[in-house]
């Protein structure tokens, strides 16, 4: 349901109007990046760690057509002493 309107019709606070947006379920993926399954395009996937294919196939969700690059693309925080490149398209 919506937050209740003024007499304009437009919400009362920015804080109801926040609280009003329906939250999308994650699936935080084990070796990095995040899945998500959206109403208007279906699932994406937040960062590109390798081997995230496999582990959506092995979590039993679909492998997403659209992924969200981040703005840093290389992680030290991650993976073997170097990092993790977190924009590795596999295909």
């Amino acid at each position: 349901s919506a937050p209740p309107a003024d007499s304009d019709g437009r919400l009362k606070t920015i804080s109801e109007a926040y609280d009003s947006i329906p939250l999308i379920e994650q699936t935080k993926l084990p070796r990095g990046g995040i899945s998500m399954e959206t109403k208007a395009i279906g699932r994406i996937q937040f960062g590109i760690p390798p081997e995230t294919i496999k582990d959506s196939m092995r979590l039993g969700i679909s492998v997403p057509q659209v992924y969200i690059v981040p703005a840093e693309r290389f992680c030290r925080e991650m993976g073997p002493a170097l990092g993790v490149n977190l924009a590795e398209f596999e295909f």
